[in-house]
């Protein structure tokens, strides 16, 4: 089959106006449950499958928080739980924008079943609903022009890019988004490559 090529090997990290344009598309076929599930896995950088696995507890300081209870085995160490931080968007013209996820998480819409139940959702399940948004199929082409894949851990990318551009310590963002330091840097450096291309244009404006 001789040796894989390198394009198209890495996760796109998609930039906060992408996002934001993404979610009204995905309200806008699917309806407001799906807008939830697709804001949920935003703001937390979860991996697609975690979203069956988050609940809201009280942490240490007495606070309602989002927890992740998944423990991901990689190599000899497993992942441990994890309270999650919810990283807000940036609209285009420079203004914060909260989707309020934890506030809202006990009584905001769900995708339900035909019985009315809370459907339950996988990676794959996600991925197929993305699939039938004209704006995501959008975004996949133009991505692939660059080598990269537009998937539903590119939402995982970009929380990551976010926080970096904070400047929180690389420790303290991947404990929050469930990785080890030395897997953060390695694995999420394309993410951080964008941001650094994204701010050189904004200075330079171009």
């Amino acid at each position: 089959r001789g040796v894989k090529p390198d394009d198209g090997d890495e996760t796109a990290a998609l930039e906060d106006v992408e996002i934001l344009e993404l979610l009204d598309a995905v309200e806008k076929r699917w309806g407001e449950g799906w807008l939830n599930v697709i804001s949920t896995l935003v703001v937390f950088g979860l991996r697609p499958g975690e979203v069956e696995k988050i609940e809201l507890k009280t942490n240490g300081e007495g606070h309602p928080q989002m927890h992740c209870w998944n423990r991901k085995s990689g190599g000899r160490v497993r992942t441990q739980p994890r309270w999650l931080e919810e990283v807000p968007l940036t609209a285009a013209d420079g203004t914060r924008v909260d989707l309020n996820v934890a506030e809202r998480w006990e009584t905001m819409a769900w995708p339900q079943t035909r019985d009315g139940s809370r459907r339950k959702l996988t990676s794959h399940y996600i991925g197929q609903y993305l699939s039938k948004v004209p704006y995501w199929q959008q975004l996949k082409l133009e991505y692939a022009e660059d080598g990269l894949n537009v998937v539903p851990y590119s939402f995982r990318n970009s929380w990551n890019a976010r926080a970096k551009a904070l400047g929180i310590p690389d420790a303290i963002v991947s404990r929050a988004h469930g990785n080890t330091v030395a897997t953060n840097t390695r694995s999420y450096r394309q993410a951080t490559d964008q941001k650094a291309r994204a701010a050189f244009r904004d200075a330079l404006g171009r």
